[in-house]
């Protein structure tokens, strides 16, 4: 740690009036702060944390933190990233927006404002008393920020595509510390690369969310035996050639080790948006056997809570885009169970740790969605292929087993990319959201959103803070895409 460069930071934001949002290592907030990270990965310690409650804080930080020309930061919102550095720094400032978390409701406009440090629940049950919701995230734990500046799945995906093209307006800090809407009419090169290539540009302080009317929604997470594989195989496929039909329907199918059953397990999370209970479109599924049932009719709010994965693990997270084709999915289960009893003949018999490889339709017109809802920088729009977005995870509880659990998550993920060259089923294509810092994914946008990120960095970041500065997340200067 550079201790002048730690005293100069902190001397520069006690001037501009802010000294009293700064978080010291030894205080209980700290300790608090850096725990409630979701992945134990992100558990590094920053020289200090500051916490702004409102823009113009942000503003005033973000400019005394730059004249420091020792110091980086990052940005945090909700703190859902799961690697190492992802919104948190240990040789630097992290900017920990989790106390900006105001939802406004406005009756009259039918728009959400929302800061960027709420979490999904707190948004849910704030709208639950108008009655209304956001196609928004489905843990209830996930900060919103973060989420939709990298693109955003929800149980509405299939009928409104990713949840950034939702947004009707971002409100951003700027490096120079003005603060800008960005919008179809103000600013619109921003706002269209907000909606995907977050962490380029500012630091949003806002978004402004359309609602809709959808009192209860019906869905669940099923467990079943591992010897009903080749069933949960084909009604994948099956359920993902039909979505464009019955868009109220939304799933994800996976395959998991899990400790409380010491055995690998079968998952299906579903849901129905329109409230239809075990609607025909998952007949396949529910006419399996279940160890575990959860589904229920219930707001999205509860449906959120009862979604919310368990933290605590230091975690490895890969993701790839398949086309939707029944042997490579097999090909793929194979290789994940294949990696699960490497890790069981690694790790002592006690151990706790789970895995997952999970595969959730992506049929080709998610992408066109964007696109007619005033576009994205994603590039999913290129791809017109009915495909599964596959993400392998292991989570380990204990830090001596994370270098094993990540080098064989990341052994799986190359034979996943290997298998489906080789069958030419893999799809050029990389989610924000689940990549791993190893990972690219602006090389797959396309050329022309590449010179869109590029242009608009230039623009509104021309002295590169965002790029140089601010660290975490994927940054257009570094990524090897051509645009």
């Amino acid at each position: 740690m550079s201790l002048d460069a730690r005293l100069d930071a902190i001397e520069k934001l006690t001037s501009a009036g802010l000294g009293s949002l700064i978080v010291h290592p030894g205080d209980a907030l700290y300790d608090g702060r850096i725990a409630s990270y979701w992945s134990k990965s992100q558990h590094v310690r920053p020289w200090f944390i500051v916490r702004p409650k409102t823009s113009d804080e942000v503003s005033r930080l973000l400019t005394a933190l730059i004249s420091c020309p020792d110091c980086k930061f990052a940005v945090r919102s909700g703190g859902h990233t799961v690697w190492t550095g992802g919104s948190n720094i240990a040789d630097g400032v992290t900017v920990d927006l989790g106390a900006m978390n105001e939802i406004v409701y406005n009756q009259d406009t039918k728009i959400a404002s929302i800061q960027p440090g709420a979490r999904w629940i707190q948004v849910y049950e704030e709208l639950d008393k108008h009655g209304v919701v956001v196609a928004g995230g489905r843990d209830g734990n996930v900060g919103v920020g973060g989420y939709l500046t990298g693109g955003g799945i929800s149980w509405f995906l299939p009928r409104f595509g990713f949840s950034c093209n939702q947004v009707v307006n971002f409100e951003v800090v700027l490096a120079g510390g003005g603060i800008v809407q960005a919008n179809r009419e103000k600013n619109p090169d921003l706002y269209q690369v907000l909606k995907g290539a977050s962490g380029n540009f500012g630091i949003v302080t806002r978004v402004d969310l359309l609602t809709f009317v959808e009192p209860l929604i019906w869905g669940g997470t099923r467990l079943t035996n591992k010897s009903t594989t080749a069933i949960h195989i084909k009604a994948l496929i099956d359920f993902t050639a039909n979505l464009q039909r019955q868009p109220e329907n939304h799933c994800g199918v996976g395959w998991s080790y899990q400790p409380d059953f010491n055995d690998i397990v079968c998952l299906q999370f579903m849901s129905n948006t329109k409230g239809v209970e075990r609607p025909a479109a998952f007949e396949q599924w529910l006419r399996l056997p279940a160890m575990v049932d959860t589904t229920e009719r219930v707001t999205v709010a509860v449906r959120a809570k009862h979604a919310e994965e368990p933290d605590g693990y230091y975690t490895t997270w890969l993701t790839s885009l398949i086309k939707n084709n029944e042997a490579t999915v097999a090909e793929i289960v194979v290789k994940h169970n294949e990696m699960v009893e490497k890790l069981k003949s690694k790790f002592p018999s006690s151990s706790d740790f789970w895995t997952l490889a999970l595969f959730q339709p992506m049929p080709g017109f998610i992408g066109k969605l964007g696109r007619e809802l005033g576009g994205n920088i994603m590039g999913l729009d290129r791809i017109e292929d009915d495909a599964l977005l596959v993400l392998t995870g292991v989570h380990v509880k204990e830090a001596s087993m994370f270098e094993i659990g990540d080098a064989l998550c990341k052994e799986l993920h190359y034979q996943i990319d290997s298998l489906t060259r080789k069958n030419g089923t893999t799809l050029d294509w990389v989610y924000v959201n689940y990549a791993d810092a190893s990972q690219d994914p602006f090389r797959y946008v396309g050329h022309e959103n590449v010179a869109k990120i590029k242009a608009a960095a230039q623009k509104y970041d021309p002295s590169g803070v965002f790029q140089t500065r601010c660290l975490g997340g994927f940054k257009i200067s570094q990524s090897k895409a051509s645009g």
